[in-house]
């Protein structure tokens, strides 16, 4: 079994590093994977990246919540065609926000900027609507709803397929992704 173990925010970096994982199975031969996810979210656009290669690479994967998975981590955690919840870990949703830090925006910029958040919401919430089987509106209404679900909840809103406590064989392949 190969495992990938990502502990780690969503950021350009261990993006890459996890799509560069990915990337080495593939060449290796692997047919699938088991992702071991415990984030707290970060970047939107890598975290839509990463749910798309994903989705695109072939790999039959499997995303296991080992803890929280939080924001953009839950769209990545959409990706896997199976979906595994440790009996204690959470899920967090909340909607995008725009960080301003020592910036000088003008009416122009902002709009802009409102524009980039709703079309990144109105993305999110139809990964989680395709992933779920529910509408758009459903899963605006979790984000929204700045919603901590937990692994039961998660399973009945159709997050997670499973819960049950996963256990990595030993003989497993693991591979590192931490902050």
């Amino acid at each position: 079994m190969d495992v990938i173990r990502f502990f780690a925010p969503v950021n350009n970096q261990t993006a890459q590093r996890l799509v560069s994982a990915l990337d080495a199975l593939r060449s290796r031969g692997a047919n699938s994977v088991h992702l071991l996810l415990a984030t707290t979210g970060g970047s939107t656009d890598a975290g839509i990246a990463v749910h798309n290669f994903i989705k695109a690479s072939g790999l039959n994967t499997t995303a296991v919540n080992m803890g929280v998975v939080a924001s953009i981590g839950i769209v990545i955690f959409c990706a896997a065609a199976r979906r595994i919840s440790m009996p204690q870990a959470r899920f967090t949703l909340h909607p995008n926000v725009f960080n301003i830090q020592n910036e000088s925006l003008g009416a122009h910029q902002l709009q802009e900027k409102a524009n980039q958040l709703t079309i990144e919401h109105e993305a999110i919430a139809g990964i989680i609507g395709a992933a779920t089987g529910k509408s758009i509106e459903d899963a605006e209404g979790l984000i929204l709803g700045h919603r901590s679900l937990s692994a039961n909840e998660a399973r009945e809103f159709g997050i997670v397929h499973e819960v049950e406590a996963f256990q990595v064989p030993r003989d497993a392949k693991l591979v590192a992704i931490d902050a």
